[in-house]
């Protein structure tokens, strides 16, 4: 049962999946898209995760005298599984509740009859949208640099140029389909930053990293790993986008453990491999430790891919809130392309 009045007027449940009517909602019965399959979720989810959390995770290990390996060991695996799990609880929670016209994480809230759904969906929209602004800010200093010598663009055009293409076509999508394609892309662009810093890293020695020291520094990086982890704001999206087939709580939570798992071996990549190249010198983006040579410029254009698909990802989740927020205005087609177009606009301009 829709509990929004204005949702009860603009969508309905067929068989499982949810449209908006008179607008472009996600996923579709009938429709071209036919959902992703779990293992395509899995490598989506590695896109969405490891982008953002990748790169801090060497300097979090050695701050304030630094984490030892072992506990830090355990902390990226306790993270990885409750990320899972908790991403398993969220479609238990949604294949019991209503079926709104918005994926958006307020449907969990308002199926267990929770006040203030529609805070939920602002706190959302404020976490993805800065984020967005983040990472629209990271590919605009990223990509200058790398073309400014040879096309001579300002950082401004650069960044207009990636919000025209590939972003814009990617963000403003009505499902995930064609996001299943660019997540190889960055997931190629994450394993190759991954396998450099690990392999610096080893080059080093991993001997010289502390065993079993716990303090100060292991909240920070405790704190980060929950950021890194977290990628919830899709939760209920992901879930209604698998291929009807495979839509429910047990196949979805082996698609999100192995994305998880995959991302705990990236983390552990740049974690260790960081750590051990640099020690307590290492930066919040480890990347700016490296020189100029040819291997970290093809790391961080790598990162540049990987940001790059990991951006609408994060703009999916933005969608979703700004959906579940105000479900009577977008369940017009017109209005809801607007809103999205302007909420794309929105971190290019900010960045």
């Amino acid at each position: 049962e829709l509990d929004d009045p204005a949702v009860r007027g603009a969508a309905s449940a067929r068989g499982g999946d949810y449209v908006v009517r008179g607008a472009a909602s996600l996923p579709r019965g009938g429709g071209k898209h036919k959902g992703i399959a779990p293992r395509e979720l899995a490598t989506i989810v590695v896109a969405d995760l490891a982008p953002h959390g990748m790169l801090p995770l060497a300097w979090a290990f050695g701050v304030k005298r630094g984490t030892g390996w072992v506990p830090a060991t355990g902390l990226v695996v306790a993270f990885a599984s409750a990320s899972a799990y908790t991403l398993f609880l969220s479609a238990k929670l949604a294949e019991t509740g209503s079926r709104r016209a918005a994926p958006a994480l307020s449907e969990l809230w308002r199926g267990a009859k929770l006040p203030l759904p529609r805070a939920v969906d602002a706190t959302v929209a404020t976490l993805c949208g800065g984020c967005c602004v983040f990472y629209a800010a990271f590919a605009a200093d990223l990509f200058h640099a790398l073309v400014k010598g040879s096309l001579g663009w300002s950082r401004a055009e650069v960044l207009a140029a990636l919000t025209a293409a590939p972003l814009a076509p990617l963000c403003l999508g009505d499902d995930l389909s064609a996001l299943k394609y660019s997540s190889l892309a960055g997931l190629a662009g994450i394993a190759y930053t991954a396998a450099f810093i690990a392999r610096n890293g080893a080059a080093n020695g991993f001997a010289a990293l502390p065993v079993w020291r716990v303090g100060p520094g292991t909240l920070v990086l405790a704190n980060t790993l929950v950021v890194a982890f977290l990628c919830h704001y899709n939760a209920v999206q992901y879930y209604r986008e698998l291929a009807r087939k495979f839509r429910n709580p047990r196949t979805y939570a082996r698609a999100v453990s192995a994305g998880a798992a995959l991302t705990a071996l990236v983390f552990g990549c740049t974690l260790f491999g960081g750590a051990a190249a640099f020690g307590g010198d290492a930066m919040p983006n480890v990347l700016n430790n490296f020189g100029t040579g040819p291997g970290a410029t093809l790391a961080r254009l790598g990162t540049g891919v990987a940001i790059l698909s990991g951006f609408p990802l994060m703009f999916a989740g933005l969608k979703a809130a700004l959906d579940g927020a105000a479900p009577g205005w977008t369940a017009v087609k017109w209005r809801r392309r607007l809103t999205h177009a302007g909420a794309l606009a929105g971190p290019a301009a900010g960045a």
